[in-house]
């Protein structure tokens, strides 16, 4: 996904884009079967550019206490910012490199901006680590194996490990 920055004028600009998860590098093709839109905000000027990002998609998921799939919205934001090679401030020693950080630079004989592994990346850390079907799934038995958001369990009541049975009395 690129951003040719010599087409656009000075001035706040609207972009919008529709990536596929193969063209973003995304390797899991299952998960992210869907488009990944993003809409951009681009606010240029002589020297700059400042780029918010907005970027959702619909992911495709298998719970992890249910085994159920499920689709799940996705959405993420990303601010960049590029100063033209050569504009900026003054160096500053160790403050400087630690600005280096967050500043991208461009150049005006080659100023095409990829933004496609920035994309790929703020897409991808919105996938949760623990992925529910919903977050009051009960997940399956685990001695009879039945989704316990649909029926209940037929194991009965589960016999006690004798090593607690000293504990199970404090109880009582």
């Amino acid at each position: 996904m690129k951003i040719n920055l010599a087409q656009l004028s000075v001035g706040f600009h609207e972009l919008d884009f529709e990536e596929t998860s193969a063209s973003l590098d995304i390797e899991d093709q299952v998960m992210f079967p869907n488009p990944v839109f993003s809409h951009l905000e681009v606010d240029k000027s002589e020297t700059h550019v400042y780029i918010h990002a907005k970027v959702t998609s619909l992911a495709h998921f298998t719970c992890d206490r249910c085994l159920r799939e499920f689709d799940q919205t996705l959405s993420g934001e990303l601010r960049l910012y590029y100063q033209l090679k050569g504009h900026g401030t003054p160096r500053l020693g160790n403050l400087q490199r630690e600005l280096d950080d967050d500043i991208r630079y461009y150049r005006l004989d080659s100023p095409e901006i990829d933004l496609g592994h920035d994309i790929r990346d703020t897409i991808l850390l919105e996938v949760p680590m623990k992925r529910l079907c919903s977050p009051d799934c009960k997940g399956l038995c685990p001695g009879c194996g039945r989704d316990l958001n649909v029926e209940s369990c037929v194991c009965g009541e589960k016999p006690v490990d004798p090593r607690w049975e000293a504990l199970k009395k404090l109880l009582e």
